[in-house]
C-alpha cells in the first residue's frame, strides 16, 4: 500500500453537493428525491474517489456519526461521545459493552471492502445485540441480487433495508447497516462511507402519518431513504471540509 502524499492535505479542497440538492423539508415526490440523491451522491462519489490523505479519519468521524445515530434508535442513552469513550478508554482485551459494540460495528463496516458473508454477518448480529437467525444467512445473497439490479444507487440500498427489515423486524439497525453497505456495493466503493445511517433522525425524513418517519418497507421509505443519501452525502462532505481545513492548518 503507497503511503499518501502529505502534500496533498494542504491542496485537497472537498467538493460541496449543490445547494439545490440539500434536503431543507420533507419531500415526497420519489422522482424529487432521486434526483437529489444522485446529485449528492455524485459530489461525495468525487471525493471518496480522491482519497484525501485524511479519508481514513473521514471514514471513522462518518461511522461515529452513525453509531450514535443507531444507539438512539436502539433506545441506548449513548451520544457520539459516550460512544467513543466506551471504545477508546476501554482497558486493553476489554469487552467495550454494548455501546462500544454498537461503535464496533459501524467501524468495521467504514473499514473493510463492502461484502459480507455468513461468519461476518455472525459477527455483526453479536456487535448489535442481535439473536442470530438461519434466515440471516440470506442477506449476501439479498444484497448481491439488489445490486444486479441496476437500479439507483439508493433505491438499491432501500430495497435491501426492506428485505433485512423482515427478517429482523426488531432490530432495525441492522437494516440500516446492511442498507449502508448496498449503497457502497451500488456505487463499487472500495470502502463503504455508511452516511445513511446518520440521518435515521433526520426531521425531512419525516414524512409517514403524524410526523413518523417511515419503516423499512413501508410506504414512502424510498423516497426517505433517497432524502437519507442526500442529506447524508451534505454532512459527509461538510465534515470532509472541517477535517481538510484542520490538515491543511
Amino acid at each position: 500500500m503507497r503511503a499518501p502524499d502529505l502534500s496533498l492535505a494542504s491542496a485537497f479542497e472537498p467538493p460541496a453537493v449543490p445547494g439545490w440538492a440539500v434536503p431543507r423539508a420533507q419531500v415526497a415526490d420519489l422522482a424529487e428525491t432521486a434526483y437529489m440523491a444522485g446529485a449528492a451522491l455524485t459530489s461525495l462519489d468525487n471525493l471518496i474517489r480522491a482519497e484525501p490523505p485524511w479519508s481514513g479519519a473521514w471514514r471513522q468521524r462518518v461511522a461515529l456519526n452513525a453509531a450514535a445515530s443507531a444507539a438512539r434508535l436502539l433506545g441506548h442513552r449513548e451520544d457520539a461521545p459516550a460512544l467513543r469513550d466506551a471504545w477508546h478508554l476501554r482497558p486493553p482485551g476489554a469487552d467495550p459493552g454494548p455501546a462500544g459494540n454498537l461503535l464496533a460495528a459501524w467501524r468495521r463496516l467504514a473499514t473493510r471492502s463492502p461484502v459480507v458473508d455468513a461468519e461476518g454477518l455472525r459477527s455483526l448480529t453479536n456487535l448489535l445485540g442481535l439473536a442470530w437467525s438461519d434466515g440471516f444467512e440470506r442477506i449476501p445473497d439479498l444484497v448481491e441480487e439488489a445490486v444486479r439490479t441496476a437500479r439507483p444507487a439508493p433505491l438499491i440500498a432501500a430495497a435491501v433495508a426492506r428485505e433485512v427489515a423482515a427478517l429482523a423486524p426488531h432490530n432495525e439497525a441492522l437494516a440500516w447497516w446492511c442498507a449502508d453497505l448496498a449503497l457502497a456495493r451500488a456505487m463499487r466503493w472500495p470502502i463503504p462511507v455508511p452516511v445513511l445511517a446518520t440521518q435515521i433522525h433526520a426531521p425531512a425524513l419525516r414524512s409517514g402519518p403524524c410526523g413518523r418517519r417511515p419503516r423499512p418497507g413501508g410506504e414512502g421509505h424510498a423516497a426517505a431513504l433517497c432524502l437519507a443519501t442526500a442529506a447524508g452525502a451534505v454532512e459527509a462532505c461538510r465534515l470532509a471540509g472541517e477535517i481538510a481545513r484542520r490538515a491543511a492548518r
